[in-house]
């Protein structure tokens, strides 16, 4: 690989004894066991860690105990148990200075492991470099390097984008870094400003590939937005609101001076949404505060956005109409609206529906008052119920022909009578006084999907007493008060139903949903 030979002079050729003892006694100090034994009634104990046995007395299997030689604490293991996973790992990232050049910073990620699957009394901390980063401050392209040892092989394998192994290889084993040892890595050089201490994100791999790219970190931080760079750094939609090469507040912001100081005064979470929300605003030439793209903040996403457009092509707007004019009409709304809920979003949603409704209509939306009402909200509730009724209308017609075809099948036997529903209204009320869910079934049964009856006693023909629901011929269900099961008259009289009317409308397929 070219200039490999160039990158890895920034590096130590080999892990220092103090390195290797740190990483034992710090990285690995959880993985220290005590092994019991017996010699005739004596139990001993062997110590992993600084491999001296005692007398014991009393050590439990999975315990934790002190040697008393060197005071680790240790996991009591039985040394005739089985050790066949017993096989500890850990991934240390290590900073320092280049060896090179003292402005760059450098990082080996570094597995060790302790195996005592054999000899126990043996095991030592393994340790190998598998990964090492290079960071330098400003320079695109070349700032950051990252090689990896892939799968322990003898092949060094470059990574173009930086990212760190305790999200990837090392994500399953204790994974370990130092903030004192970052610090002094990075005493002295460019990266000693850049607030890399406030992000605590995995191992600083990507917080150092971040500064080292772009020269803006530090501002965000000092301004109260450190927020967007962990967002950034994490990978969440930007939707283009940051010119992150900038190098001034206001060119990253893409905001003016005033701007920035009236949106630190006012206390706003910035978000990315908000920041292009109040961005767009301005390119259309409006004039928002900082509450109007927080409340239209939505409309700067992708998919929100893809709305828009679609609203703006949609009758009676047809293109007339710009995006400057419709988000102005929305912050009148917005502002204008007492309850407080309403958003750029909401808003959007709210308004496609009226238009969509004005049309069922058939109003005039030449007419401004009906294209732009002033309280949409109010507006909007006016013609959904205007629309309700209409369409209630002509399914009530539809059940009505439903019921004219059904009546064939009313039945009467041992006092208890059944009949077809015949409207919207009355399967809604059915639903109020026995306390269950048959309103919801309007639509099903004017479409024909299912067939309602309603189960009577003789004696009361109008007071609601079962509610029967017929499917391709087949009784579905038959619910009384709060969906309570039919009584044994009730099932008796719904098998006679079946037999004497069911069985022979659905041998003819005349008259029953199917």
């Amino acid at each position: 690989m070219k200039n490999n030979n160039k990158f890895f002079l920034h590096f130590p050729t080999e892990i220092s004894p103090d390195l290797q003892k740190y990483i034992t006694h710090q990285v690995m100090d959880w993985s220290v066991y005590l092994f019991t034994h017996r010699e005739g009634r004596q139990q001993y104990a062997f110590c992993t860690n600084c491999k001296l046995d005692h007398a014991s007395e009393g050590l439990r299997h999975g315990k934790i105990a002190e040697c008393p030689h060197c005071h680790a604490a240790a996991q009591v293991k039985a040394s005739g148990r089985g050790r066949s996973k017993l096989h500890d790992e850990s991934y240390l990232l290590w900073y320092e200075k280049s060896l090179v050049d003292p402005n760059i910073i450098v990082a080996q990620g570094i597995y060790s492991e302790r195996d005592y699957r054999g000899d126990f009394r043996t095991t030592e901390t393994k340790s190998t470099v598998v990964t090492c980063y290079l960071f330098e401050w400003g320079k695109p392209g070349q700032h950051v390097r990252k090689m990896h040892w892939w799968n322990r092989s003898a092949k060094w394998v470059e990574s173009k984008k930086p990212f760190s192994e305790t999200k990837q290889s090392m994500s399953n084993i204790h994974s370990y870094h130092s903030v004192d040892n970052i610090a002094a890595a990075v005493q002295g050089t460019p990266f000693q400003y850049c607030t890399w201490e406030q992000y605590s994100i995995t191992d600083r791999v990507e917080v150092f590939d971040f500064a080292s790219r772009y020269k803006c970190m530090e501002f965000f931080t000092k301004f109260g937005l450190a927020h967007l760079v962990r967002g950034k750094i994490e990978g969440l939609p930007t939707f283009g609101a940051v010119n992150w090469n900038g190098d001034t507040p206001e060119k990253v912001l893409r905001l003016t001076k005033a701007e920035i100081k009236e949106l630190r005064r006012g206390g706003h979470h910035l978000q990315f949404s908000t920041l292009r929300s109040y961005q767009l605003l301005k390119q259309d030439g409006l004039s928002p505060s900082w509450e109007d793209a927080f409340k239209l903040n939505g409309l700067s996403a992708l998919s929100e956005r893809s709305e828009l457009a679609v609203l703006l092509n949609m009758p009676p707007l047809d293109g007339h109409f710009t995006n400057a004019d419709i988000k102005r009409y929305f912050l009148k709304q917005i502002r204008n609206n007492k309850r407080g809920h309403y958003t750029g979003f909401n808003v959007l949603i709210e308004y496609r529906d009226y238009l969509r409704e004005c049309l069922e209509l058939g109003l005039d939306t030449s007419k401004s008052s009906v294209l732009f009402p002033n309280d949409l909200e109010r507006a909007h509730q006016q013609t959904a119920r205007k629309v309700i009724v209409i369409r209630d209308k002509g399914r009530d017609k539809r059940i009505a022909e439903r019921a004219n075809e059904l009546e064939a099948l009313s039945f009467r036997h041992n006092g208890i009578l059944l009949r077809p529903a015949n409207s919207t209204d009355e399967l809604v009320q059915e639903g109020k006084i026995l306390k269950h869910c048959v309103g919801g079934y309007a639509e099903k049964y004017a479409s024909g999907a299912c067939d309602i009856f309603l189960v009577r006693k003789e004696s009361e023909p109008l007071k609601p007493f079962y509610t029967l629901e017929v499917k391709k011929g087949d009784v579905v269900q038959c619910r009384g008060m709060r969906n309570v099961s039919m009584t044994k008259d009730v099932s008796d009289f719904i098998e006679q139903f079946k037999k004497k009317k069911l069985k022979k409308a659905k041998s003819t397929n005349q008259g029953v949903a199917v």
